[in-house]
């Protein structure tokens, strides 16, 4: 078993919402996870300030392509990620530490 890589809060919560959902997430339900995990009230992307969206979509980006190379998810499809064997791992073990 490898080491358990340190991760930041993001990547977490992108591998919980590919564990809930059968060990895939699309970038839009990794959108949705990062606009959760900021605490922004629920609203249409129309709402959201332009800047705001830009900085989600970004870092949606960013913590997608970062989990690829932690070897966490491997990218399966246009926006669509699956968990690794050892991203399984991590995010069993996240989920068993109450995230």
């Amino acid at each position: 078993m490898g080491i358990k890589p340190t991760l930041r809060k993001q990547q977490e919560v992108v591998l919980a919402c590919a564990l809930r959902e059968g060990g895939t997430c699309n970038s839009a339900d990794a959108y949705a996870a990062l606009v959760d995990l900021r605490g922004i009230p629920a609203k249409s992307d129309d709402e959201l300030e332009e800047s705001e969206a830009e900085s989600i979509l970004l870092s949606t980006g960013n913590v997608l392509q970062s989990l690829v190379e932690l070897g966490l998810m491997v990218k399966s499809g246009p926006g669509k990620y699956d968990l690794t064997e050892e991203g399984s791992r991590v995010a069993e073990n996240l989920a068993e530490e109450g995230f």
